[in-house]
């Protein structure tokens, strides 16, 4: 690393700010709280500069200290998820999208919803594999695991929204009748 620290820094606040507002959102369900996570993250990493070896990527690193971040504060204050809605359904639908996309943003906004109340790892893997679109390998660092450890994660977070999904399903066609 040739450049100062402080702009070092600076330009990763540039570059990475969006994944990890994003990634703390996921997180936190609300943007009051993302904001407070993804400052505490870079807070953290300004720091902790001189820590990063270059060992995974600057956002990898970042979602990292993003993670323990969330962690550790929900540790501490025993968080209770809120049921915010992340994006008001108003933002969702401009006058040039049909109403099947109207409906896919909701879908997908509601499993968002249940992602956030899966057990904590789960919820890590699942956010970080396909929110974040992070290889195996970066979520196994992010999340100081194995890869069989997220797999497993994976596999049985799948496995509740999948449950989740079926009863919701259900209870759709019971009201239909």
């Amino acid at each position: 690393m040739n450049k100062e620290p402080q702009s070092l820094y600076q330009q990763w606040v540039e570059d990475y700010y969006e994944d990890v507002y994003r990634w703390c959102l996921r997180y936190a369900g609300n943007p009051h709280d993302a904001a407070d996570l993804t400052q505490e993250t870079f807070t953290s990493a300004f720091r902790h500069f001189e820590q990063f070896r270059g060992d995974s990527s600057v956002r990898t690193w970042l979602l990292t200290i993003a993670t323990r971040a969330f962690l550790q504060s929900r540790r501490q204050a025993q968080w209770r998820w809120r049921s915010h809605d992340v994006v008001d359904m108003e933002t969702w639908v401009d006058p040039g999208n049909t109403e099947d996309e109207a409906i896919l943003r909701w879908e997908q906004s509601r499993i968002w919803d249940w992602v956030r109340e899966l057990p904590d790892k789960e919820r890590v893997a699942i956010s970080l594999f396909y929110g974040e679109e992070l290889s195996y390998h970066e979520v196994a660092t992010v999340m100081d695991a194995t890869l069989f450890q997220v797999r497993n994660y994976l596999h049985r977070g799948r496995e509740r929204l999948k449950k989740r999904w079926q009863k919701e399903a259900d209870c759709e066609k019971r009201l239909h009748r």
